[in-house]
């Protein structure tokens, strides 16, 4: 019988473009799209400006690949890197219940390595897609929400080592031997990293990326990585019983995971967040509710969430924490509460008098049986009226966007209007470029002071 990997490692090879439903590939696009925006409103941003200084150190003029948005040239390692250190953080798309963000170690590595390779547009989305599948079906949902490190640190290697094995057209072999060689490094969080969590994924994405890499060039490595005692499935779910994936791995080729992907709702770093805070603000929006009419808020989520969200509630009683504030879905009901009040970001004086007597007003229960993206929230009235609203899936809250739009509006302040206009009919036809260097083109910005 084929282990995991084996049969994870014949998917990303045998799977061909042809063989993806048009919905699937138009979904791609999307996300593909979505990054890009990204990309270009981080170059505006100190992430963008700290990027840059990377590539003056480590590019140059004579590297095979781009470094999107800049003239600069770098090798195809550095090219991951740099361009996943470009989209600030919250931009991120995500799938529950996984809970994973694949696009920002998947595309990075999909974007250079095609350009260095050589590939077609067809190519770079097989690829991406196949990234999303194998990370897709090594986070178990049922195990994730539980900890306090998020499973996805560790395995998102997995997914951008196969979208490089797919470009570099590994044979099972191969890929598996990539797969060896991103287990051996597995990444791990170390403490409570707040907003530098951003950073874990350009070392995520070019550490599976040189994963492919080494494979490429005949490195072998152990090609049992994700099973056993001693198997990477096991060290993160610390249980051996890998029986929950079967299940997925059957539907590979008839289920995407592209499909069960989001953007991120901007201003909520948490994906799961993006329910309870868009009912939060429906309601309020509806019955004109505003601060000083508010007596509480209660917002009921699955049991799953209760360790992480206690323990990131507790840390708003320490003023050295507040930096990690926005991870918290306590804050960030109370902030959408206090907004009329606050104003964007205050958190001095009086504005965290108030941000903290809202924080009094924001009760959080858990129920079991929920599913991950369930939420309820119920709005009690100084005069006792109650307002609740419920979302029992994802899709009924999760943000839908225009990706033709966002990318317009990304670039507008970045790009030239031909290079912006050839941009948006490229990425609308991307199954037709016959070369990915074509799009890269249309991404290069001249110098601009960072923006906030």
């Amino acid at each position: 019988m084929s282990t995991i990997a084996e049969r994870l490692a014949r998917h990303v090879v045998e799977l061909q473009y042809e063989d993806i439903p048009g919905m699937v590939v138009e979904k791609a696009k999307s996300h593909l799209a979505h990054h890009l925006g990204a990309v270009l409103i981080g170059r505006q941003r100190q992430n963008g400006q700290n990027t840059l200084r990377v590539a003056e150190l480590i590019g140059g003029p004579d590297g095979a690949c781009s470094v999107i948005t800049t003239a600069r040239r770098a090798s195809v390692l550095d090219s991951v890197l740099l361009n996943a250190l470009l989209p600030p953080n919250g931009f991120e798309d995500f799938v529950l219940p996984q809970g994973i963000h694949p696009g920002v170690v998947t595309h990075p590595v999909g974007w250079a390595f095609a350009e260095h390779e050589h590939r077609s547009g067809r190519d770079l989305l097989t690829a991406v897609i196949a990234g999303y599948d194998v990370l897709g079906r090594l986070c178990d949902p049922a195990l994730s929400w539980g900890r306090v490190e998020p499973s996805h640190f560790v395995l998102e290697a997995f997914g951008a080592a196969a979208t490089a094995s797919k470009l570099l057209e590994l044979s099972v072999e191969e890929t598996l031997y990539a797969f060896g060689h991103t287990g051996l490094q597995t990444g791990r969080r170390v403490g409570e990293i707040g907003p530098h969590a951003v950073l874990m994924h350009p070392w995520i994405a070019r550490h599976g990326a040189t994963a492919a890499v080494l494979a490429k060039a005949g490195v072998t490595a152990p090609t049992d990585v994700l099973q056993g005692e001693q198997g990477v499935l096991n060290i993160v779910f610390a249980s051996a019983d890998t029986s929950w994936i079967e299940a997925e791995l059957e539907t590979l080729g008839e289920h995407f995971t592209i499909t069960d992907t989001h953007p991120k709702l901007p201003g909520s770093p948490n994906a799961v967040n993006s329910a309870p805070l868009g009912i939060t603000r429906r309601l309020m929006q509806e019955h004109a509710l505003d601060y000083a009419r508010i007596e509480q808020v209660a917002v009921f989520i699955p049991q799953e969430r209760q360790l992480v969200e206690e323990q990131r509630s507790a840390m708003l009683t320490a003023p050295s924490s507040w930096s990690s504030r926005d991870v918290s879905l306590h804050y960030l009901v109370a902030s959408v509460i206090a907004d009329d009040w606050v104003g964007a970001g205050g958190l001095d004086g009086q504005s965290r008098t108030v941000l903290r007597a809202a924080l009094d007003k924001v009760h959080l229960r858990y129920e079991a049986g929920r599913p991950i993206q369930y939420a309820r929230v119920e709005i009690t009235t100084a005069d006792a009226e109650i307002y609740s609203g419920e979302n029992a899936d994802l899709e009924s809250s999760a943000p839908q966007l225009d990706w033709e739009e966002w990318l317009t509006d990304s670039g507008l302040n970045v790009l030239s209007d031909r290079s912006l206009n050839r941009l948006l009919k490229l990425m609308r036809h991307l199954e037709d470029v016959s070369t990915v260097t074509d799009v890269l083109a249309c991404l290069v910005c001249p110098p601009s002071p960072p923006r906030e």
